[in-house]
């Protein structure tokens, strides 16, 4: 890339530009679109503020597995005994299943409140979804 091009895609942090373009729009919330997006957000911070005290901090307690375009992220409990956390990043054009005896905390395909009609499947990470599960049999 080159740096006099990427100058002028991104302004310097002093540039009024560089403002101009981070400031948020809040009236873009009238879109169902753009209320759904902050909704999730404010969900997965709301699990985040609930589930990340609960971790462990050790990497030793921390277990990948790839399964294809499937990635599994085990974390052990902070407290021994308690259940650990399962993230499920569904990278793949099909849906996967859920771990077992799991609890869903989260997902971000999460239906928003506007929409009744859909239903999540806790049994299932839809494709192009990530998914946090605390598994009662770890």
């Amino acid at each position: 890339m080159d740096l006099e091009t990427s100058t002028e895609k991104a302004p310097g942090c002093q540039d009024p530009l560089a403002l101009e373009r981070s400031r948020l729009d809040w009236t873009k919330l009238q879109a169902p679109e753009h209320r759904a997006m902050l909704e999730l957000v404010r969900g997965a911070l709301a699990v985040r503020r609930e589930v990340v005290p609960l971790m462990s901090r050790k990497v030793e307690h921390l277990t990948l597995v790839r399964e294809g375009d499937c990635y599994r992220l085990t974390v052990a409990a902070r407290d021994p005994g308690a259940p650990a956390f399962v993230l499920v990043a569904n990278l793949s054009r099909q849906s996967t299943a859920a771990p077992e005896n799991a609890e869903l905390l989260f997902r971000s395909d999460a239906p928003s409140s506007t929409d009744t009609n859909t239903v999540a499947d806790p049994t299932q990470v839809p494709p192009c979804t990530t998914a946090l599960f605390r598994n009662h049999t770890l």
